[in-house]
């Protein structure tokens, strides 16, 4: 998916992650009877969870943005899709690139239709205007449309 993404903040939050994981483990292993063995499971589901709690901190707070539509549709005389928005960065960081996720199929909401990559630099507590066109786009509007930056 975004891979290539992957930033010095991504591994800090993992490494906090980790620690916590360590720590957890650790008490574990110094207590007896029934607790021990709720705490080990606990340990592993949370070793599991690292992942998808590495992104939901970056995505929710670190790399946070404001993404308002004010044009999103399908073009009537040409098979196009306009794309009219602003992206606001919210995060604690400067953010160096986007990508806008287009969905045209709900049974399969892991893998987007169309992903449109903004490389520019927003600023901390600034916006960007975006003006995209999709050409060849035979659907009718898409079931949802998402972002991520980085």
């Amino acid at each position: 998916m975004d891979f290539l993404q992957i930033s010095i903040y991504d591994f800090f939050v993992f490494g906090i992650l980790f620690i916590i994981f360590i720590a957890i483990f650790l008490l574990s292993l110094l207590l007896n009877g029934a607790f021990r063995n709720v705490l080990l499971v606990f340990c592993l589901l949370f070793f599991i969870s690292i992942p998808f709690l590495n992104i939901f901190i970056m995505d929710n707070y670190i790399n946070k943005v404001a993404f308002n539509l004010n044009i999103a549709r399908k073009m009537h005389y040409t098979n196009a899709f306009i794309l009219n928005g602003e992206i606001t960065n919210q995060g604690k960081k400067a953010i160096e690139s986007c990508n806008i996720y287009l969905y045209i199929n709900k049974k399969y909401p892991l893998n987007p239709d169309f992903i449109i990559q903004i490389n520019e630099k927003i600023a901390q507590n600034t916006s960007l205007n975006i003006d995209k066109i999709i050409n060849d786009f035979d659907y009718n509007d898409p079931k949802s449309i998402k972002i991520r930056c980085f």
